[in-house]
């Protein structure tokens, strides 16, 4: 336990603290581009592990066809190697699409590992210190649970059941040497864990830190608008008492501090748009799949329920509560932007302060162009689509499960069977 707690002391934030140092360690093995290291062992390993996998999906798509073209067909083999397969495929298409957006996603964890925004403020260094430890304990843990169930299941179902077996294996070897090698193929899908969770875990971190750095920026805004609102606006005697160069110091300073929180905004919004490239065809992927698999898998629950078919059940979950929490996230991404144009209606005051000045008015007009600029500009929203189609957010969720029901419904009454409510 001491070692542990000296390990995650370590973990201590800092303003310079990357992010993603925790997740990444971790994941260096199983992205599908080779590793960023110049370490030769590393990339030994991982060369040889992606052959290892690649062959195990081989014989387990090999054992595939075996079961589809058996007689009779036992679905309960059928459907648990189908449904492997399938996690193991979409896994492996969305982790191509990260590795071929390789150059995005670095340049999106540098954007966000610089936290330019605030970066000597107390305030934003403490909800940035929470975020950090929040993203690396739920990250060790996760992982933990998950290398645990994976191990559970090489040593049950994985090395007991033949369909996760190497498909012909030759008979002359010898029983010890068989179990030998059962056990090592068996021991395979362990990492598998981690390629399967490679995605999800890289996308729910940057987006759960981009929403943090948002927050941020348009906490900035939020100081700016209270400074001219409430000292200002419902009271403008101080403003209408103060001398001439105080009142010109006054829309100078403003001015200036407007531009910056206005910079951060623009540079996040451009970042945004390798989000958008990063995400347009992962996300749609997922959906697909998402939708594909969930429909699929309580169709076979509600046909046959049984305690063989409860992991189906759990798929499906697993799926929707995946999808349910990156469209929230997006969702949260899209509402915190719309928070500014409440704070930007600040202009309408500047436009009939421009009216009674003279002296002050160039810094006054500045303020007010640049409100309108940024009005525009979250006007525009961060939505996000999969595919370009499907806007990430809790609508487009809504639409899957909507779906997912129509497909259960059209299924069952193919069969004459009516769903329970």
């Amino acid at each position: 336990m001491e070692k542990v707690k000296r390990l995650w002391t370590r973990q201590e934030f800092d303003i310079d603290s990357d992010y993603f140092k925790l997740i990444d360690s971790i994941c260096l093995l199983f992205e599908q581009r080779p590793p960023l290291t110049d370490r030769c062992g590393i990339k030994v390993v991982w060369t040889a592990l992606s052959v290892f996998h690649g062959f195990q999906y081989i014989c387990y798509s090999i054992q595939l066809v075996r079961c589809a073209y058996k007689s009779p067909i036992n679905m309960e083999e059928l459907t648990s190697i189908g449904n492997l397969l399938v996690v193991l495929t979409v896994a492996v298409i969305r982790g191509l699409s990260l590795a071929y957006h390789r150059d995005n996603m670095l340049e999106l964890k540098r954007y966000v590992n610089k936290k330019s925004c605030r970066r000597s403020d107390p305030d934003a260094f403490a909800l940035r210190k929470r975020k950090y430890l929040k993203i690396n304990r739920y990250a060790a843990w996760f992982y933990i649970v998950t290398t645990m169930n994976s191990f559970t299941w090489a040593f049950t179902t994985g090395l007991q059941e033949d369909i996760f077996k190497i498909p012909y294996l030759i008979d002359g070897l010898s029983g010890s040497t068989r179990k030998s090698i059962n056990v090592f193929f068996s021991l395979l899908f362990v990492p598998w864990c981690y390629t399967v969770w490679y995605s999800p875990t890289q996308f729910i971190t940057l987006l759960s830190i981009l929403h943090t750095e948002l927050t941020i920026i348009v906490g900035q805004f939020e100081g700016l608008f209270h400074k001219v609102i409430e000292k200002y606006a419902f009271d403008a005697y101080e403003l209408n008492h103060m001398t001439k160069m105080q009142i010109n110091r006054f829309w100078f300073n403003l001015d200036n501090e407007f531009k910056n929180a206005l910079s951060h905004h623009i540079a996040f919004v451009r970042k945004l748009s390798l989000l958008r490239k990063v995400s347009n065809v992962n996300f749609f992927i997922f959906l697909c799949s998402s939708t594909l698999i969930t429909t699929f898998n309580i169709f076979l629950f509600l046909v046959e329920p049984s305690l063989g078919r409860v992991p189906l059940l759990l798929m499906a979950i697993q799926y929707i509560s995946e999808t349910y929490l990156c469209c929230t996230m997006f969702n949260n991404l899209e509402n915190e932007n719309d928070r500014i144009n409440y704070l930007v209606y600040a202009r309408d005051w500047l436009n009939e302060v421009i009216k009674h000045r003279t002296y002050d008015r160039p810094y006054c007009a500045s303020i007010f162009r640049n409100a309108i600029f940024l009005h525009q500009q979250v006007g525009s929203g961060l939505t996000i689509r999969a595919g370009g189609i499907f806007p990430l957010n809790l609508r487009t969720f809504t639409s899957m499960m909507k779906s997912v029901y129509s497909l259960l419904t059209l299924l069952l009454q193919s069969i004459e069977m009516k769903p329970n409510y």
